[in-house]
């Protein structure tokens, strides 16, 4: 539930152009988005987050305990080795599989809070 207005918040200010941009700050940002659009600008994007994450932390999760049972003899301790390779391969298959959805992701928060003006 954090996470998409975060997020939101983080696009929108990276996001603008020049020094005269649209937002002071963060703060700035939440209270002119929340003013003028109310709680569904400040969660544009709540739906395509969901649905990137839930395929995304599916795989890190599997993935990472798939490959630290593959490397750990049964009956012993994974290694610290272990599972930096673990969360390395699981990282991949987040990020490096599943990267078009946060593509999707930031250009819907990047969008125009106005629903009439977005693209």
């Amino acid at each position: 539930l954090w996470e998409t207005p975060v997020e939101c918040i983080k696009i929108k200010m990276q996001t603008q152009i020049g020094k005269g941009g649209t937002y002071k700050g963060s703060y700035d940002a939440v209270r002119h988005i929340s003013k003028t659009w109310g709680i569904r600008g400040i969660y544009q994007g709540f739906w395509i987050t969901t649905v990137r994450n839930t395929p995304c932390f599916a795989l890190y999760l599997s993935s990472f305990e798939m490959t630290k049972r593959y490397l750990t003899k049964p009956g012993e301790v994974p290694t610290l080795a272990t599972c930096y390779i673990a969360g390395g391969v699981a990282g991949f298959m987040f990020w490096g599989l599943l990267y078009p959805l946060e593509l999707v992701k930031t250009r819907i928060q990047w969008d125009h809070s106005d629903p009439a003006k977005r693209r």
